[in-house]
């Protein structure tokens, strides 16, 4: 564990967000921003749990032999909080609009967050906090492309939506 460092998480998300090309997720991204800002000052006295990763797990980054899930992107590796990783692969899910179960919770899946939840035992600040702290970061830091298709553009509404909704 060590002291969460929330101040270096905010500037990337606030510093990517300002070049959203797309004016109806700005405004969104503006309020995920806002949200992450008071999460922030709840994590202040908290640590949080850091290993050895790339930040980048997410689907396209995985090899599935039928029994092990084995990561294959670990350039630039370093120790970074848990929950990153996590936001970062159920936001990349649920931007491709794959959320994986029926129901959501902070505009992801459930069951995958719960899943990750129960695989790494996480405490109830990981959990409300930490976690969509850098599901917030991980909404911000995805600049969506000026011409990416409408689809695209309706699944990361329906996500901030969510994540909105919950606060």
């Amino acid at each position: 564990t060590r002291p969460a460092n929330t101040a270096f998480w905010l500037k990337q998300a606030e510093k990517s967000s300002s070049r959203q090309p797309h004016p109806n997720l700005r405004e969104r991204e503006l309020g995920i921003l806002e949200i992450m800002q008071r999460l922030a000052k709840r994590l202040e006295d908290n640590p949080w749990r850091v290993a050895i990763t790339h930040g980048d797990y997410h689907p396209n980054n995985l090899i599935w032999d039928g029994q092990v899930l084995t990561g294959i992107d670990i350039g630039g590796s370093a120790s970074l909080p848990i929950y990153k990783d996590m936001a970062r692969s159920l936001v990349h899910l649920a931007r491709r609009n794959v959320l994986g179960g029926d129901s959501q919770s902070f505009g992801v899946s459930k069951t995958l967050l719960n899943a990750y939840s129960d695989s790494f035992e996480l405490t109830q600040t990981e959990l409300d906090v930490a976690v969509p702290f850098f599901i917030g970061f991980e909404c911000l830091i995805k600049v969506e492309q000026p011409d990416a298709p409408k689809w695209r553009i309706k699944a990361a509404e329906r996500m901030y939506d969510g994540f909105l909704e919950e606060f």
